[in-house]
């Protein structure tokens, strides 16, 4: 009779132990569903990464494919540029390349891949999708001032959702802020 009672003793314990989070079905729909969809975002990510591998530009772009929606070009051509003019400065040109490239180490989440006297190749990562933008910079001297061409552009898709003219707005802006000894490109 001892036994009867520890037996069903037992059964009356598993009945009041409240049930783990993880065991009831809804849970595990959730769990399954968000471990598929964080698989599909990850395979995402590694094609993304795949196909938009890091190539150094060495030198500036000629100009924005035509009718592109992913890239803004100021100088020599213009292409998305909203306006804004080709940075120009009668101030010498290793300040001018030291302002820039203070400006593009500031920003998040990215990459100088190539680095010159006059041309700076940077990557921009865009944070969700970690798509692959390219922003380059040409400075030279002309006459005496210092002038700088911008190029922005998206390595993949059609459009950018306005993310390089933002950006380009952003470093012209940031130029025109600062300010420089006045002198000659060369000085």
């Amino acid at each position: 009779m001892s036994g009867l009672k520890e037996e069903v003793g037992a059964d009356v314990a598993e009945k009041n132990e409240p049930k783990q989070w993880w065991t009831k079905p809804a849970a595990r729909f959730i769990v399954i569903s968000l471990m598929l969809s964080s698989s599909g975002y990850l395979l995402s990510i590694a094609t993304i990464t795949v196909i938009s591998a890091d190539d150094p530009i060495q030198t500036f772009p000629e100009k924005c494919p035509q009718n592109s929606g992913n890239c803004v070009q100021i100088g020599p051509t213009y292409h998305r540029s909203e306006g804004l003019q080709i940075l120009r400065f009668e101030a010498p040109l290793d300040e001018i390349e030291g302002a820039a490239y203070r400006w593009i180490e500031e920003q998040p989440r990215t990459e100088i891949l190539f680095d010159a006297p006059d041309l700076t190749h940077a990557v921009f990562v865009t944070s969700f999708w970690r798509f692959r933008d390219d922003f380059v910079i040409q400075t030279f001297c002309d006459e005496n001032e210092t002038v700088i061409w911008i190029h922005s552009a998206s390595r993949i898709g059609m459009g950018d959702l306005g993310v390089n003219p933002s950006r380009v707005k952003s470093f012209h802006e940031h130029m025109l802020a600062q300010t420089f000894t006045k002198g000659n490109c060369s000085a």
